[in-house]
């Protein structure tokens, strides 16, 4: 409120004096002495116009650039929180990792959860449920329509015709070559069921299922924040943020056993944190 009244009192004196200077401007049929008197609160209240104009535009800028730098204020403290909390909760992962790591190897297993909505398998326990940014690795469709113009007219309507179609087929050409890379793909926030027999995604789309015994690759980063699953008849699926080193200590142990989570190479700085010879 005290920023804009910084420019909306001389805004209002400015109208005001404008008001008057045009009021008290002598008129032809008025005396000499009325006249005179009226040129001088003319002068008077046109100055003070002039002034207040003046001030209005100064202050107007002024307000205008602390308004700029209290926006800039706020979206510093803004991403600030954010880091902070982002830097909260890769603490919380790691650690959480570190422990869930030194247990498995101890052969003591997380409390099974109950999973209401999602049915899982006769014998199959959820251990943990944890928020993971999920995406699959393949390529798109390289497809696209190809244009062929039909032009009548003068030669340079016609060459500058087929100019353009072929720059516009060009365009889409490349769009689709760009597009037909392989690359991480559908990337969004999903909640991640770890079970002792897979890892069940809920995807926009739906719940989708990753069987351990269908993996032919494994890659854990746990330094990196993710992990890389490979399979055969699937694309292959990373899952990345602070819960994955979690998840990865507990797939290495779904495939490789406590013998992974000892030895696997990935794994030593989860090991050093959970104070456990590499």
């Amino acid at each position: 409120m005290r920023r804009h009244l910084l420019w909306a009192v001389p805004l209002t004196l400015t109208v005001v004096s404008g008001a008057l200077n045009a009021a008290v401007l002598p008129d032809d049929d008025q005396t000499a002495s009325v006249g005179a008197a009226r040129t001088v609160a003319g002068v008077i209240t046109g100055l003070v116009f002039l002034v207040s104009l003046m001030a209005t535009l100064v202050l107007g800028i002024v307000a205008m650039v602390e308004a700029h730098r209290a926006d800039r204020a706020r979206a510093a403290a803004t991403a600030a929180a954010h880091q902070a909390s982002a830097r909260d909760a890769a603490r919380h992962g790691w650690d959480g990792a570190a422990y869930l790591l030194r247990h498995l190897t101890a052969g003591l297993f997380p409390a099974p959860v109950t999973i209401w909505g999602l049915v899982l398998r006769p014998g199959e326990e959820a251990h943990l449920v944890l928020p993971a940014t999920y995406s699959r690795y393949y390529g798109g469709d390289s497809g696209y329509t190809h244009v062929n113009g039909f032009f009548m007219g003068s030669l340079p309507f016609v060459a500058a015709g087929y100019a353009l179609t072929a720059i516009g087929n060009t365009a889409r050409r490349n769009a689709a070559f760009a597009e037909a890379a392989q690359r991480w793909r559908e990337q969004q926030t999903v909640q991640v069921v770890v079970t002792n027999q897979r890892l069940i995604c809920q995807t926009w789309q739906s719940w989708l299922t990753f069987d351990y015994a269908g993996v032919r690759a494994f890659y854990p980063e746990p330094e990196n924040w993710s992990l890389v699953i490979d399979f055969p008849d699937t694309p292959p699926l990373r899952l990345s943020g602070a819960n994955s080193p979690a998840i990865a200590a507990y797939v290495t142990w779904a495939l490789h056993g406590v013998q992974g989570l000892r030895s696997h190479p990935a794994l030593a700085p989860l090991r050093a944190a959970a104070q456990l010879p590499s």
